[in-house]
């Protein structure tokens, strides 16, 4: 009987330091996004997102990535857009979309012209 309980005790061991160590480790605590709720507008050389809502930051391994949310040509069709958070070059991040869209059609290089009412043309 002596020659079983040596290797009990070291699986009771084994088994009892694998369950306090999946207790502890539950994964990370999903929390909102820092930009939930917020207008963004993202820079990045070459690319144009627009004006973006309910962006939001994740992470895979060692890489962050940004994730915005995208709709396919003003159809049902959604996804996600990764884009990694190293190649990103600045956030503009707003309270209302309203706000943000003022600013973009302000600011950006890609906004298009506002038709020119007839008053203006005289």
């Amino acid at each position: 009987m002596t020659r079983y309980k040596l290797p009990a005790i070291g699986l009771l061991v084994l088994l009892g330091a694998l369950a306090s160590l999946a207790a502890t480790h539950e994964g990370e605590a999903k929390t909102d996004s820092p930009l939930a709720g917020k207008a963004v507008i993202i820079e990045m050389n070459g690319n144009y997102f627009g004006v973006k809502e309910n962006v939001r930051f994740e992470t895979i391994g060692s890489l962050d990535f940004i994730v915005v949310p995208m709709q396919y040509k003003n159809v049902a069709e959604h996804y996600d857009h990764w884009l990694r958070l190293d190649r990103v070059t600045g956030l503009k991040v707003f309270d209302s979309l309203d706000d943000a869209v003022a600013y973009d059609k302000k600011t950006s290089p890609f906004r298009q012209r506002e038709p020119e009412s007839d008053t203006e043309k005289q």
